[in-house]
């Protein structure tokens, strides 16, 4: 019996979904719909009985489990689309003063907010956010800053194969992320393929290595310090990271998934002394 963990450990996850939420609320004097909470209870009682945890992500993902349990635990690498590449030509196009934003629903929960914030008024740098525009009460909050922002771009949704993305990504050196609570941000995985630079937080579910950087603050402050250091890089060092990160992207690929779901049943198999 296998639980498939495509996320954090549900209970701790909603924890630090509210924890978000009340430091925008306290922060802005606001309030928003809390999105991305799982409407559930009694999450551990569903991990009786397993014989093995299946998990996207790193040890920030895994280390949620073992809080509540000591069952083995196997991690799997979720895959982007095949048709996503870099052209190495882009090098010449990329740009230290260019970020990227790009994520799906629960916009405070993924940290959007901060990150508008840290951008406010730094109008020598750009910021492209591609996420949902549905969460209506989010963007009336934040119309003023937009407005008076126009180096702040909002595209909405984009196709991450299509002319829009391949053009951000053209030009986009980093992407900041700094989510409270993911399996393993498949946002984040897919930038990397276009080698845009993943600057997360541990909660993000992706692994950094020396090509990245982890945001240890998330906080409106952190977030803007890490950007002002980001954008005086030199040259050299930016493609020498924007290479890695693109030459790590391969691991999450259609093989990467297949290839780290097979070991994790062939080792519960054995584990159980069935092969």
């Amino acid at each position: 019996k296998i639980y498939y963990a495509a996320g954090p450990e549900p209970g701790y996850s909603n924890e630090l979904v509210h924890r978000r939420h009340a430091n925008f609320d306290e922060r802005t004097g606001t309030t928003c719909v809390r999105r991305r909470i799982l409407r559930d209870s009694n999450f551990d009682a569903r991990l009786f009985g397993m014989d093995a945890i299946f998990y996207m992500g790193n040890e920030f993902s895994g280390s949620t489990f073992r809080r509540v349990s000591s069952i083995p635990m196997f991690r799997l690498l979720p895959s982007t689309s095949p048709l996503l590449a870099m052209d190495l030509a882009i090098l010449k196009r990329k740009s230290s003063m260019s970020f990227l934003y790009l994520g799906g629903n629960g916009l405070i929960c993924k940290g959007l907010d901060l990150v508008l914030e840290a951008f406010d008024g730094l109008s020598h740098l750009t910021l492209d956010v591609c996420g949902p525009e549905g969460e209506t009460d989010f963007w009336e909050y934040y119309r003023p800053l937009m407005e008076r922002n126009p180096q702040i771009t909002f595209h909405g949704f984009v196709d991450v194969t299509g002319p829009v993305f391949k053009s951000i990504t053209s030009r986009a050196a980093f992407n900041i992320f700094p989510s409270c609570s993911e399996g393993c941000a498949t946002s984040v995985v897919t930038a990397m393929k276009r080698g845009v630079i993943p600057v997360v937080t541990p909660e993000s579910g992706v692994e950094v290595g020396d090509f990245g950087y982890k945001l240890e603050k998330a906080t409106v402050e952190g977030v803007r310090d890490v950007v002002l250091n980001l954008c005086e890089m030199p040259q050299s060092e930016m493609k020498r990271r924007i290479l890695d990160t693109y030459l790590e992207s391969s691991r999450y690929s259609m093989d990467g998934f297949k290839d780290s779901m097979l070991r994790a049943i062939l080792r519960t198999l054995s584990m159980k002394g069935l092969v």
